[in-house]
């Protein structure tokens, strides 16, 4: 929000509303392109022309070291999808999703299924290392 905030405010343009998709996606613009990932109840994932959300269902609580997780996760699909060569067209559209985009995509879907495993087994006393024990569960 902070990032969004600040530098959508220098350039004199910008959506209002700094939780807007739209604003994720022109700082994402601002910033030359690059894939953005915004947590919240919806994950929100941008390069500044595409747009992909994720709304698996996560665990309720919300502990410290769960983005610690999610980049683990991004990272970790990021690399498999730079190996792979499959071309990812979900709604046979004319739109491709890239790869970036979809490794995000996986990162966050993976981290909100582990939160909400997590949070069935240890309850209110979860912590960020109880998300990596379950992960892949």
């Amino acid at each position: 929000q902070r990032l969004c905030k600040n530098i959508l405010k220098e350039s004199g343009s910008g959506s209002s509303n700094i939780d807007s998709i739209e604003a994720v996606k022109e700082l994402a613009n601002r910033l030359g392109g690059v894939t953005i990932v915004r947590k919240g109840k919806t994950d929100v994932i941008t390069n500044g022309s595409s747009v992909i959300t994720c709304e698996v269902n996560g665990g309720l609580r919300r502990c410290g070291g769960i983005g610690d997780v999610l980049v683990g996760a991004i990272a970790a699909f990021t690399a498999w999808a730079s190996h792979s060569e499959v071309t990812v067209n979900p709604l046979e559209s004319e739109a491709v999703i890239p790869k970036l985009m979809l490794a995000a995509y996986g990162g966050c879907a993976v981290t909100r299924d582990s939160t909400r495993i997590c949070y069935e087994i240890k309850r209110r006393s979860m912590v960020a290392h109880d998300i990596v024990d379950v992960l892949g569960t």
